[in-house]
């Protein structure tokens, strides 16, 4: 927890999800995190449910899926609101 002589610490949570897991788990979860840092007085960048789907990062599938192979393929690192 912050003190009044620390600044606040800013978090970057990224919250991940393969295709078996409960979307709503994800949600929930991610949420949870992002309330308990805010709550303890630090900063949190994330991606919000209008960036992605509940603000989760599809998590690739395979190797071909992965960022750098697809800039790699000079195709775009994101995958949009799969």
């Amino acid at each position: 927890m912050s003190t009044p002589n620390q600044h606040p610490v800013t978090f970057g949570v990224i919250v991940g999800n393969r295709g078996f897991f409960p979307d709503h788990l994800a949600k929930s979860g991610r949420e949870e995190m992002i309330a308990v840092l805010s709550k303890a007085g630090h900063r949190v960048i994330a991606l919000g449910p209008e960036d992605s789907k509940h603000g989760i990062r599809p998590a690739p599938e395979t190797r071909r899926e992965t960022p750098v192979a697809r800039l790699a393929r000079g195709e775009s690192s994101t995958r949009g609101n799969n």
